[in-house]
């Protein structure tokens, strides 16, 4: 048996390619792939407890989701005269302003209002006119 090394068409002993054209592949255009990938959640989309299931609860549940429980109305006053200040509602938003001419307005929110008045993980929403107290609800879920 010879000993050398075999070799295949269009290549030669020492492994390399001959120069034959015929044993190339010819160049191909490749169209862009037609399998696309999946689509992205848009805002809000698969991002909410029970993954974006209607309903709401934990995933594969049909748990509803957490029912508010109205505990009553912020007091701005109350919670800025505790801090030696008065409720002040300008520009669409609430201060507690110095009660005189000297010092800064701090801005403040009614859920930090709920929250001091009611419990510390209550919350604030707006029914109304926003300059009106009493359009607003403090609550908490269940």
């Amino acid at each position: 048996m010879g000993g050398g090394a075999a070799t295949t068409p269009g290549s030669t002993a020492s492994g390399r390619t001959s120069a034959h054209t015929s044993a190339r592949p010819s160049p191909t255009r490749t169209s862009p792939s037609t399998t696309s990938e999946p689509e992205r959640p848009g805002p809000g989309q698969g991002t909410r407890p029970g993954g974006g299931r209607s309903g709401g609860g934990a995933p594969g549940t049909s748990d509803p989701p957490p029912e508010p429980v109205v505990l009553g109305s912020p007091d701005p006053q109350r919670y800025c005269a505790a801090r030696g200040r008065k409720a002040s509602f300008r520009s669409h938003d609430w201060y507690c302003a110095p009660d005189g001419d000297i010092g800064v307005d701090t801005k403040i929110t009614m859920t930090q209002v709920c929250a001091s008045q009611y419990a510390p993980g209550a919350e604030a929403r707006l029914r109304g006119d926003a300059g009106t107290p009493a359009n607003w609800d403090c609550y908490v879920t269940k």
